[in-house]
């Protein structure tokens, strides 16, 4: 049997991790200078396989090496339940201050009134506080702790997985520990376009995870580099075939490179990489309904802004249509691999 090329490739990757190739454009260090300069809530928008949990990851990692921060993932959570949510993340907040945070610990008043207000199963001799209330103590004690500001950064991970109304409640909550700490979440497209989500957009400065853009210099380099760091050596047509398919989209990319790896009898030639591309390809026509066709032929190579709120965010959401730059240079285009399917080739 063929040794997999790159075992829980779907993962997202560590800081330390030989794979990650810095993208460009919206990178950790531009997000770290903006939470330096006061300038959250952010919401990383976008949706699956862009890398917004990898670039969370690295954005902690470069703020852990300048002060204190912390880091939140929802998904450890038995239940995601927005009434209790700021007693979770009061609690990890604690746990993670005690094994490595400020050196002045939790108070002994601080431990007691978390172990009493627990919603759930409240205990001990503290007093008992609203999920909110436990939470901004504890922020309060910590940025005290902390002595370096006024507030610290809050990394959390997660609500991009939520359905939008869960997902609107949570960040909601989210904003309730304001001003101690400096909020970056990641979400996805639903709760992040369209008139529904107007108090989100009033409060959360998005900044939209773009893929990378195969059909710019840079974006054709830094996508020829991911190819080489998960799939190693391969023959140039093979390595551009990939990187057209994929539209830049990354979780597309390393799918493509797995699934060409298990179709070929040695090494992926360009017989596996096709065969790989008409799986893709099956699953993308497995999600159009009536109208997209139109709608994603006339969104292709323009603003978008003439699609329907919510069909262009299910488009977005599944990654078949998909949205390159930010601001006025914003553009959308479709999956490279919905053209045949469309006769848009």
């Amino acid at each position: 049997m063929k040794p997999h090329p790159n075992p829980g490739g779907l993962s997202p990757l560590d800081v330390d991790d030989e794979r990650y190739i810095p993208p460009p454009g919206l990178d950790g260090a531009s997000i770290v200078d903006r939470v330096r300069r006061g300038l959250t809530p952010i919401l990383l928008s976008g949706h699956g396989g862009l890398g917004k949990t990898s670039l969370l990851r690295r954005v902690y990692h470069e703020l852990r090496e300048q002060d204190y921060a912390v880091l939140f993932d929802l998904r450890s959570l038995r239940r995601i339940d927005p009434d209790r949510v700021l007693y979770d993340l009061a609690v990890e907040t604690v746990q993670a201050w005690v094994r490595d945070g400020p050196e002045r610990q939790p108070s002994p008043f601080l431990v007691q009134d978390l172990r009493a207000s627990d919603p759930s199963f409240p205990q001990g001799q503290g007093r008992t506080l609203s999920p909110t209330e436990i939470a901004i103590a504890a922020w309060d004690e910590l940025t005290g702790a902390a002595d370096l500001a006024d507030s610290l950064p809050l990394l959390v991970d997660g609500v991009d997985a939520l359905e939008p109304e869960l997902a609107r409640a949570i960040l909601a909550q989210l904003l309730h520990l304001r001003p101690r700490a400096d909020l970056v979440v990641t979400a996805a497209p639903s709760v992040s376009y369209g008139p529904e989500n107007v108090g989100v957009l009033d409060a959360w400065r998005v900044l939209n995870v773009a893929p990378a853009d195969p059909e710019t210099p840079e974006g054709a380099a830094f996508l020829r580099s991911v190819v080489k760091a998960h799939g190693g050596q391969l023959p140039d047509e093979v390595v551009d075939e990939v990187v057209r398919a994929s539209g830049g989209v990354l979780r597309d990319l390393v799918f493509l490179l797995l699934d060409a790896h298990s179709y070929a009898d040695e090494e992926i030639d360009m017989p596996s990489v096709q065969s790989a591309i008409a799986d893709r390809m099956d699953r993308m026509r497995r999600l159009l309904i009536a109208g997209d066709r139109e709608a994603l032929a006339n969104a292709d190579g323009t603003s978008g802004l003439e699609i329907a709120a919510d069909r262009k965010t299910r488009l977005l959401e599944h990654g078949l249509l998909l949205e390159y730059g930010r601001g006025a240079s914003s553009t959308t285009r479709l999956h490279p691999l919905l053209r045949p399917l469309l006769d848009l080739t």
